[in-house]
């Protein structure tokens, strides 16, 4: 995420530099919710803070997928917490869990 979204991101700085492209960041509150998360070693609030910065990104549609990937998923039906994305880069697996 940091190398992406956040306003010194490598892959932003070197893109930016190199094409004159670079992604949109939203910089301010969304670099501080990446730091967090990245700095933090409390796992929710790890969590929290990449969800936060996450749902800002998506909302300002920094990243439009002009193509996709389909994908078979297949769960047992135990296995809770499966939280899919259109961007698989954003996909959240941490909340997995098997019902007893």
């Amino acid at each position: 995420m940091w190398e992406n979204f956040h306003t010194q991101g490598i892959d932003n700085v070197d893109q930016y530099e190199a094409d004159g492209t670079g992604l949109f960041n939203l910089g301010g509150e969304v670099d501080e919710l990446i730091e967090t998360g990245y700095q933090t070693r409390d796992r929710e609030e790890k969590h929290d803070a990449y969800a936060e910065a996450l749902k800002k990104i998506v909302d300002a549609a920094v990243v439009v997928p002009l193509f996709y990937e389909e994908y078979a998923v297949a769960a047992d039906t135990a296995l809770d917490g499966i939280d899919l994305h259109p961007i698989g880069a954003l996909v959240e697996w941490h909340d997995l869990h098997r019902d007893a």
